[in-house]
């Protein structure tokens, strides 16, 4: 990148008009300043132009017969994707977090003009991938449901040392965009239960928060966990309760038959109800801390139908996985 910008100046200053460009229409239409982005803009445009010959050597000496992405939209996975492509080698999008009608934006665009996106998509369950038909062929959206997470419930995992025995633990899982919402929710929730010695408060803090502190959250009942050593399925099985608004963790907590609860006003937890809206019981969505809290001194929490969790994910995702594996490469 150095030397091409210094060798290939004009190529350079290109991308970068382009980029103002584009910047400037979205400023002008919707009223969002991207300048922030244009760092993030311009490297893309750099791994296209720069990494395209060496990853097409990369894939001819590997000669891949399918080509399986975890779903996370980096350049480096749309620039291979966009090589298979040319290849002809399917490629497959693994769902990684909950396709909702409203989460689904960044997907609105034609099937035909979008080279950079998968041909398939490996989905969790119908209930949690509402995706636009533009994207996807109805034929090519595989529902096998998340090999990780069924593996995760048959292994044995030991209780963190800081979860005792004879506490009710209530899980908070955190956003990096509302992360701050989250801990004066969760500051306030620790003062309504400041009495009822029984209930700890476990704050997760989404890996992209690692780096922020809240001061707010220092008290005796908080516990905050920022480190990878814990991972939110250990934290869900040893919980009493999960509180949060949009994350997939959510809905992968649900199978621990963990009660769940979605605070409304928060952003993204609209998506979250509408999904979740048919559950018989262990789903609430409350409005603040103190309905919460008295929710949880009358008893009143309840643990979801087992008929309900398996609504959501479907089961055998592991042979359902080569199955549809098997499929698509016609063996």
């Amino acid at each position: 990148r150095f030397f091409y910008r210094i060798f290939k100046r004009k190529i350079y200053k290109k991308f970068l008009k382009e980029i103002d460009y584009i910047i400037d229409i979205v400023k002008r239409e919707y009223g969002i300043d991207l300048t922030f982005r244009k760092k993030i803009y311009l490297y893309t445009l750099e791994i296209y132009y720069l990494m395209r010959k060496e990853y097409e050597k990369v894939i001819e000496k590997i000669n891949p017969k399918i080509v399986l992405f975890n779903y996370k939209p980096t350049e480096v996975k749309a620039l291979i994707n966009l090589i298979c492509k040319d290849k002809k080698i399917p490629t497959v999008n693994l769902q990684h977090g909950i396709i909702s009608k409203d989460l689904s934006v960044e997907m609105q665009t034609d099937r035909d003009n979008l080279d950079v996106f998968p041909d398939y998509l490996f989905a969790f369950g119908e209930i949690l991938a509402n995706c636009p038909s533009k994207i996807y062929n109805e034929n090519n959206i595989k529902y096998i449901g998340h090999p990780y997470l069924e593996n995760k419930l048959k292994i044995q995992v030991e209780r963190p040392s800081f979860m005792k025995e004879g506490y009710k633990y209530i899980l908070i899982v955190s956003q990096e965009i509302i992360g701050k919402e989250f801990s004066e929710f969760t500051s306030a929730l620790a003062k309504e239960l400041k009495d009822y010695k029984e209930y700890k408060i476990i704050f997760k803090y989404h890996p992209a928060e690692y780096n922020r502190e809240y001061k707010n959250l220092k008290e005796d009942n908080i516990i905050e966990i920022k480190t990878l050593e814990y991972d939110i399925y250990t934290l869900q099985k040893y919980s009493y309760i999960q509180v949060g608004a949009y994350s997939t963790g959510l809905y992968e907590g649900i199978m621990f038959e963990l009660p769940t609860v979605v605070i409304n006003n928060f952003y993204g937890a609209d998506s979250t109800i509408e999904t979740l809206k048919f559950m018989k019981k262990g789903f609430y969505a409350i409005k603040d801390a103190k309905e919460l809290s008295n929710f949880i001194k009358l008893g009143k929490i309840e643990k979801p139908n087992k008929d309900d969790i398996q609504k959501i994910w479907e089961k055998d995702s592991y042979n359902n996985l080569l199955k549809e594996v098997r499929k698509i490469l016609k063996f």
